[in-house]
């Protein structure tokens, strides 16, 4: 309203109020704030067992994170907290367990071959189970069910993979004492 008194266009408001959506959700693992991530490398493994095997073992395919560890390291029963933009849904987020492997994490996007053909998608046996808390507007608290082993984690955003330009997904990587 003081913005209209003071006579600024209506096309300046209408920027600003767009400029202050939130476009990616806010994320806080134990207090600390989480970058958005792209797993964008992917490499396949398993091909010379798929090769040795007359293709009864398959070929996976693993999109990865370079770097050993998240940046931010929380506690074995950590506190999300995600705020989330306008049209998402809190549903869209799982936590998933990745594969630690040196130089960096690793996470199993697809399989293909052998006895059980081909599949898309993240491992069922890594998605960690959770549940979630409003606590009011866009706001969420997540936690999840028991306490977390060592290692190495990602918040996934589910349906954040774009296949045709390289990006295997989005999330927020941490790690786990």
């Amino acid at each position: 309203m003081a913005l209209k008194q003071a006579n600024v266009s209506d096309r300046v408001i209408a920027a600003m109020l767009e400029a202050s959506v939130l476009r990616s959700a806010r994320v806080k693992i134990d207090g600390n704030p989480v970058e958005l991530h792209t797993v964008g490398q992917s490499k396949v493994g398993g091909r010379l067992g798929r090769t040795l095997s007359f293709g009864v073992k398959s070929a996976k395919s693993k999109a990865y994170l370079q770097g050993q560890h998240a940046s931010v390291i929380v506690s074995r029963n950590p506190v999300i907290e995600i705020e989330l933009p306008p049209n998402d849904s809190i549903d869209d987020y799982v936590v998933v367990r990745m594969d630690g492997k040196g130089d960096r994490r690793e996470l199993e996007v697809g399989s293909a071959g052998g006895a059980v053909g081909a599949k898309h998608g993240l491992r069922a046996d890594r998605v960690m189970r959770t549940s979630y808390d409003p606590l009011g507007g866009r706001l969420y608290k997540m936690t999840v069910q028991g306490s977390l082993q060592g290692g190495e984690y990602i918040l996934y955003v589910i349906g954040s993979a774009d296949f045709d330009k390289g990006i295997y997904g989005r999330g927020y990587d941490f790690t786990v004492e």
